[in-house]
């Protein structure tokens, strides 16, 4: 199954914008208050939830921190995946986005006690060279041609 952006290019292609996106479902996490959560957590046997899904609700005020430093709701998907980067342990999150290690190290910059950012935030070329590799591979790649990856 395919969940839409939600976002911009979503709708430039005339994708309907509807509450079944990852913008959308983002956006509802936001609005968890500390009630919901409290909620959540009292009826979390009933309702199947598991301690990491738990102990992530309990933490949704880390991604709502986050969210709220971004200019612009487009964002929330790279807020989201950092979030769950933090959330599982991993040391670096690569992404290809431009502003998105910008960002985190503006973040990171605040020295906010309450929320800490220890994923760090690398673009690919960044990251080659932090385990020294300094001589990039040539890889034979023909304009036109469509490559699967396996």
């Amino acid at each position: 199954m395919y969940v839409s952006k939600g976002g911009k290019k979503d709708r430039k292609k005339g994708i309907p914008q509807t509450s079944f996106s990852q913008i959308a479902f983002i956006e509802w996490l936001l609005k968890l208050s500390s009630s919901d959560v409290d909620s959540a957590v009292k009826w979390a046997e009933e309702i199947g939830l598991t301690d990491f899904e738990l102990e992530s609700l309990n933490r949704i005020d880390w991604l709502q921190f986050v969210c709220e430093r971004f200019a612009s709701r487009e964002n929330y998907p790279d807020a989201f995946h950092l979030w769950a980067a933090e959330r599982n342990g991993i040391d670096v999150f690569l992404t290809l986005e431009k502003k998105l290690p910008n960002k985190v190290q503006q973040i990171k910059s605040e020295k906010n006690a309450n929320f800490r950012i220890g994923t760090e935030v690398l673009r690919p070329l960044e990251f080659l060279k932090i385990l020294g590799v300094s001589e990039l591979d040539h890889v034979p790649v023909r304009p036109g041609r469509f490559y699967t990856a396996i």
